[in-house]
């Protein structure tokens, strides 16, 4: 039995005309999700401690473009230090610079924000380094 083309198109017309309807008004008058504002993130008073296993000719501290703390001519592995960092909704990133002789040398870099809790990162480095250190807390709002 042969069917007849004719019909069965305009049933598949009339059922996709049928779907119009409801599509357009699921989609009709709802406007995108607006991000909301995200709050400035301002400098806060951190207390940093560096820590290294083989002393450095020199090392800095940056968060972007900002120089935070630089040490020309080190003569200890440890340093502590407050200093103010943007931290935002959930973290922030500092670039660790130093030189350093051509060993492997281990270094920690702890930061300790008030009312929250201590974090600590540690690196395996050599030689020249710019090494960009990331810190999170979670959403601590």
């Amino acid at each position: 039995m042969r069917g007849r083309p004719v019909i069965q198109w305009i049933l598949f017309a009339c059922l996709w005309a049928g779907l119009v309807n409801p599509i357009v008004h699921v989609t009709r008058g709802r406007t995108a999700a607006v991000a909301p504002a995200a709050k400035e993130s301002s400098s806060t008073r951190v207390w940093v401690s560096v820590r290294f296993s083989g002393r450095p000719e020199y090392f800095v501290l940056e968060q972007g473009d900002v120089s935070l703390w630089a040490e020309d001519k080190p003569v200890s592995l440890e340093y502590e230090r407050e200093i103010p960092l943007v931290l935002d909704k959930f973290g922030t990133e500092v670039t660790l610079k130093a030189k350093l002789d051509g060993a492997v040398t281990a270094v920690e870099v702890k930061l300790e924000p008030e009312g929250l809790s201590a974090c600590s990162r540690t690196v395996w480095v050599e030689g020249d380094v710019e090494e960009l250190i990331s810190f999170s807390w979670g959403n601590h709002d």
